[in-house]
């Protein structure tokens, strides 16, 4: 019996020592926190008749879905978006003009929300469909801005011409030798940051995580498809600026100053593969306050709504994303890629101090190895 145990403890040893070789070895990044530079939003939900303005419905959120209402104040022409690469490898639908649909918070029917297809013209789908990205939106603080009298860390390029800023870091670009990173992966000469991101539903039902590697000082994101895996790296998230003329002079120089934050739209769809809510049927599943996307945009258990919400009208299976959703993944990054991204100069600070960013446009075309 003792000749058995010591067998086992043998075999335990030699299977633990074989598991940490074939581990990629993992580090901790020093992060840089941008959240801070967020205003919460007052969001309005549709309510039991799927109309908005019962004010019980609200709830406050740091990125939130946009309404039909708001769509009808764009332009024909603004409404129809495109998609990064990264969302099409995670499933968003394209047509054959290239562009994208994607969802609103508003309410439909009891069990189907609005969407946008590629006309710009609202539709109405079930809640569960993951073919589409969705129109999110944010409050950026221009406190920070006015504070340093420049575009503190986190920003990067404006661009007057089509009203956009970049501010953040996500998945975009899709390196040109996949295979040749699922070599190196395979040697286990990347290393893994501990970092990853939602991607699509998959077959059971939950949502991918989507690892993010380093390798000579740059970040890699892992896709895993069902027969390959595609690489992105991370850019600089480009913001559409709905309130452009009320700017202050330091983004728009010919704005009258009379905003109070930046309201902002990703310039393309950023992600795929996640539906408004992930069951079909469940009750009060096209109510915003319990939707799957709006846990992923912020970062919150959407399955028990007991505060910032209506409790009367929940659901129970719209998921838990806590403390890692959009909301922490674009904005709390690696303070090296975010420094390498901007064309920081300065040896980047903590948060709480005064930063200070070159403005450099980075290259978001096919990247190369």
């Amino acid at each position: 019996m003792k000749n058995g145990i010591k067998l086992r403890n043998k075999l335990s040893e030699f299977t633990q020592g074989l598991f940490s070789v074939m581990q990629v070895k993992k580090v901790t990044e020093e992060m840089a926190d941008l959240t801070d530079k967020l205003e919460p939003v007052v969001v309005e939900n549709t309510d039991q008749n799927y109309e908005t303005g019962n004010q019980a419905f609200n709830t406050v959120d740091y990125v939130f879905v946009r309404s039909l209402e708001e769509l009808k104040t764009l332009p024909q022409a603004a409404r129809n978006m495109t998609a990064t690469a990264y969302a099409i490898s995670n499933g968003i639908s394209v047509s054959s003009d290239g562009t994208s649909p994607y969802l609103l918070r508003t309410g439909y029917t009891t069990h189907a929300v609005n969407y946008v297809s590629k006309n710009g013209i609202p539709y109405d789908t079930y809640v569960n469909d993951n073919t589409k990205g969705d129109w999110r939106g944010i409050h950026i603080s221009l406190q920070a801005i006015k504070q340093c009298n420049d575009l503190p860390l986190g920003f990067g390029n404006v661009d007057a011409e089509k009203h956009t800023i970049e501010f953040g870091c996500w998945p975009k670009s899709m390196v040109s030798d996949s295979q040749k990173l699922e070599t190196l992966l395979k040697q286990r000469k990347l290393t893994d940051t501990n970092l990853w991101y939602y991607g699509a539903v998959m077959p059971n039902g939950k949502l991918a995580q989507n690892k993010m590697y380093k390798y000579n000082g740059e970040y890699y994101v892992r896709v895993k498809q069902s027969s390959k895996a595609l690489w992105f790296q991370p850019q600089m998230i480009v913001w559409k600026i709905l309130n452009w003329n009320h700017m202050s002079q330091l983004i728009n120089p010919n704005g009258d100053g009379t905003a109070e934050y930046i309201d902002a739209y990703p310039e393309q769809l950023l992600d795929g593969g996640i539906p408004f809510y992930i069951k079909q049927f469940d009750e009060n599943n096209a109510f915003y306050q319990n939707s799957t996307l709006r846990g992923v945009l912020n970062g919150v258990n959407v399955n028990r709504i007991e505060t910032n919400g209506n409790l009367r009208y929940t659901a129970e299976n719209g998921g838990d994303f806590s403390s890692h959703g959009f909301l922490q993944q674009a904005f709390i990054v690696p303070a090296d890629l975010l420094k390498n991204l901007t064309k920081h100069e300065e040896q980047y600070k903590t948060k709480n101090l005064k930063m200070r960013t070159m403005l450099c446009r980075t290259n978001e075309s096919e990247i190369s190895l």
